[in-house]
């Protein structure tokens, strides 16, 4: 920050500055954004207080204030280091206002969606929307694509998807994109894919604290787990500013708005139902994990609902051995889940439980993600100019 205000000090008519100890002249580069930080704008709408947009603008000069420059910077600071910027304008961000917003007041701890779509439709309106649920990824900026709505359990993807959208192959699609991998970046996501499990399922039932549902997707990602169901309560819910740290994008998330519903459809896949009650006397160690699983968390208050308890065909408890009566429930889940996969890897010798076929697949829609919506184009560019070249051969 020192150095920051010395090499503003410094700055001359031309845009360039001198740092103390240099001995030449720069543009002013901020230590945290990667670029300069001349002529960074910050646009106000027409109510004032109102930030509506944020825009960069290299070597122009900015007609924003002192004040609304720095508070401009402070906002992709915090973006940059994947803070919340609910955090640092929470104040300033009316969600009307917002690309998307939903319809609850931003002041309020607790927030109520009044929508005719249901308590599911709420709670998916108000993930998409809140920035402190989607730091740094906009949903329009991502590849739209979660699966086969028919496959409400298990595998989800098809070779289907790219042969109707774009007329090709899921091995066609990550032959073209590809090229838009770094070589240790593919790598990684061929570990990845290779351990992705979708046999064990977590589901949770009516969380009130965003924040709790981000850290479960956060956790279930992390552990290799392919997919997160999600139980909707009364559309009531609690802002918070964790995040997933974009591991929502590589989940495939299913919604519920009734636990029969859910646990019926799991029973019907061929899943055991399993969920955590604190006054159960199985343990986790008595669940076999190498069969379909679906492990059931309920919320912070209540626990798991009656309906879960009767449809389960075990109830297990996390041991505790403190004078705390519960976990969180996002730790919970973690221990929970982290036991389970390693039950299971020990017992089968491997983690994943994907078919080489359904990994190619997998690969394709991790591929086109992990580009981004400009996918559709590329993917569409590089098909047509493929398939003009062929006519022109065969012409």
């Amino acid at each position: 920050m020192v150095a920051r205000e010395e090499a503003r000090e410094c700055e001359n008519d031309e845009g360039t500055s001198t740092r103390a100890g240099s001995k030449g002249k720069h543009r002013i580069w901020d230590p945290i954004l990667p670029f300069s930080t001349k002529g960074f704008g910050l646009g106000l709408g027409a109510s004032q207080g109102t930030l509506c947009h944020l825009e960069f603008t290299p070597g122009s000069s900015s007609s924003a204030s002192a004040g609304q420059r720095e508070e401009a910077m402070d906002v992709a600071r915090s973006a940059t280091r994947g803070g919340s910027v609910l955090r640092k304008f929470g104040r300033l961000l009316p969600w009307g206002s917002q690309r998307g917003g939903s319809r609850h007041a931003s002041s309020g701890r607790r927030e109520t969606l009044e929508t005719s779509g249901g308590a599911r439709t709420g709670l998916q309106k108000l993930v998409a929307s809140t920035p402190s649920f989607r730091t740094r990824v906009r949903p329009e900026d991502e590849f739209q694509y979660s699966g086969d709505s028919n496959v409400k359990f298990g595998f989800p993807y098809s070779n289907a998807y790219w042969e109707e959208e774009f007329g090709c192959s899921a091995e066609k699609v990550v032959e073209l994109l590809e090229p838009f991998m770094i070589e240790e970046r593919a790598s990684k996501f061929s570990k990845i894919i290779e351990n992705r499990i979708f046999d064990i399922v977590p589901v949770v039932e009516g969380l009130f604290d965003l924040g709790n549902v981000a850290a479960v997707c956060r956790t279930v990602e992390g552990l290799g787990i392919g997919s997160l169901h999600v139980i909707t309560g009364d559309g009531t819910y609690k802002q918070s500013a964790r995040t997933t740290q974009g591991s929502h994008k590589w989940l495939r998330t299913q919604y519920w708005e009734s636990t029969t519903e859910c646990l019926t459809a799991a029973k019907e896949n061929g899943y055991s139902i399993v969920v955590t009650d604190l006054e159960a006397a199985v343990s986790l160690d008595e669940i076999d994990w190498t069969q379909k699983t679906l492990l059931l968390f309920g919320n912070e208050l209540a626990g798991v609902s009656e309906e879960a308890k009767k449809l389960a065909d075990k109830r297990v408890i996390i041991p505790m051995h403190g004078f705390v009566e519960s976990f969180n429930i996002s730790v919970a889940a973690a221990m929970a889940l982290k036991h389970a996969c390693d039950a299971r890897e020990g017992a089968t010798g491997k983690r994943g439980d994907l078919t080489p076929e359904q990994q190619k697949v997998l690969r394709s829609v991790y591929y086109a993600k992990h580009v981004g919506s400009r996918s559709n184009d590329i993917l569409h560019d590089l098909l047509g100019r493929e398939r003009k070249a062929l006519r022109g051969k065969t012409a």
